[in-house]
This record gives structure tokens, C-alpha cells and sequence, in this order.
């Protein structure tokens, strides 16, 4: 039993490996990410509130850590009040996410951002760009960088069909199922994740979460299968 453990570990290692993500350092035993929207609004935390639910889901809620930010808070509009506020944590209750994830001040991405975490996760390519014109005008400091952000959705096909997985092995917690072949697909089509309109009711809002759950599922399990099998076990002590 042990040896089929570890020859299942070293293969999802393997894949990790060659997968051509973005490679993460567990030798600290945990990983902070960091997820970046425009405003940090909507998106970016409601990333982080899919992201702890599925990585606690999986085993990982102790070594796997999320913050959300915005690249510009302040260009959000009026609209981003206390109605919408109410509106998000109303939503997020129905996922099975704390309404607190809405009750924080916002935060603005910062440079120093680049070193403070292993991980940054933009929602979009626009995002993503001003994260990493960030690093300075130099291309060399971009190229350094660069590693070390990418998109959410870069993560969609990373489970492929293990993401229909129902039961004890399933990738998805059970507040999440549902999830059938036509959806895993479509969310794999997606490259930005845009910021759905409120109003619209279930229209926009539907599509990003569905996108939300495989791509965060898919950069949880990225991250499981990355940690090397070889890595000494921690000790508090």
C-alpha cells in the first residue's frame, strides 16, 4: 500500500513537473497566493473564497493560503456599495462562502506583492499585465517575474476528467456538484474571467463561477501534485 502511495505521488509529481505551470517552492511547507482583480471587488475574492473551500475540501487548508487584492481599488464605481456588498455575501452564502470574505477593506496590489508571495493569480489578461509592468521598465525584471504570475484559467484543464470525480476521491466538494462534461468544457474555453454584472442576475454570474470552480480546482490539485514526494516531512518541533 505504501509503495502504490508513493508511485502515485512521484507520477502526479511528473505531471506537475511537465505540465509548463508556473513552479512553486514547498520547502516552507505552504504556499501563499495571492489573487488580483481590478478593483478587488467581485472576482478576486470570490477566487480566494472557491479556492480555501476546495483546498480545506482536499486536505490542503492548513498549507495553502489565500489574500485577495486589486490593482486599482479606487477605479471601482459608486455602484460598489453597500447594496453591492449585500448582494455578495447573499451570493456567497448560497455557495457554502463566508459573507466575510466581503466585509474587508479593499487592498491594493503593491510591487513588493512580487516577492511576498509564491503565487500570483490575476483574473485576467489585463491584470496580469499591470502586474507584471510592475516589476519595473527593465525586461529583465519582467522576465524574472513572469514565472511567478499567471492567469486563474491557466489552471482549467489541469484535472481534466477527474474533475467529474463524485464521492470520498471526488475533486469538488459536494457544494459544488453538478458539474458535468458540458460545463468542465466551457470553463476550459475561457481565458479572462470577467466581472459579472450583479443585475443580470445569474446570466453573467453563473459562467464565472462555473469557470471559478474548475480553474481553482485545477490550481489546488496543481499544487497538491507539486509537492515533492522526496520533500522531508515537517516537524513543529
Amino acid at each position: 500500500m505504501h509503495t502504490e502511495r508513493c508511485q502515485r505521488e512521484a507520477a502526479a509529481f511528473r505531471k506537475a513537473l511537465s505540465c509548463g505551470l508556473p513552479a512553486v517552492d514547498w520547502t516552507r511547507y505552504h504556499l501563499q497566493l495571492l489573487f488580483v482583480d481590478r478593483t478587488d471587488t467581485v472576482r478576486a475574492r470570490i477566487a480566494v473564497g472557491l479556492f480555501d473551500k476546495l483546498a480545506e475540501w482536499n486536505g490542503y487548508g492548513r498549507a495553502l493560503y489565500a489574500t485577495p487584492c486589486g490593482v486599482d481599488p479606487s477605479s471601482s464605481s459608486g455602484s460598489d456599495g453597500i447594496s453591492t456588498t449585500v448582494a455578495l455575501m447573499r451570493r456567497a452564502e448560497t455557495l457554502g462562502l463566508s459573507p466575510k470574505l466581503f466585509a474587508k477593506a479593499k487592498d491594493s496590489f503593491v510591487r513588493e506583492d512580487l516577492d511576498r508571495f509564491d503565487l500570483l493569480i490575476a483574473v485576467d489578461t489585463s491584470v496580469r499585465d499591470d502586474i507584471l509592468a510592475s516589476a519595473g521598465p527593465a525586461a529583465e525584471d519582467c522576465a524574472y517575474y513572469a514565472p511567478r504570475v499567471a492567469l486563474l484559467t491557466d489552471f482549467a484543464a489541469y484535472c481534466g476528467d477527474d474533475i467529474l470525480r463524485t464521492g470520498g476521491t471526488a475533486v469538488l466538494d459536494p457544494d459544488f456538484g453538478g458539474m458535468t462534461p458540458l460545463l468542465a468544457d466551457a470553463a476550459r474555453q475561457v481565458r479572462d474571467i470577467h466581472s459579472p454584472l450583479l443585475s443580470e442576475g445569474d446570466k453573467e454570474w453563473a459562467p464565472m463561477i462555473n469557470t471559478m470552480v474548475v480553474s481553482c480546482a485545477g490550481l489546488v490539485q496543481y499544487l497538491i501534485d507539486a509537492y515533492p514526494p522526496d520533500l522531508q516531512h515537517y516537524d513543529p518541533v
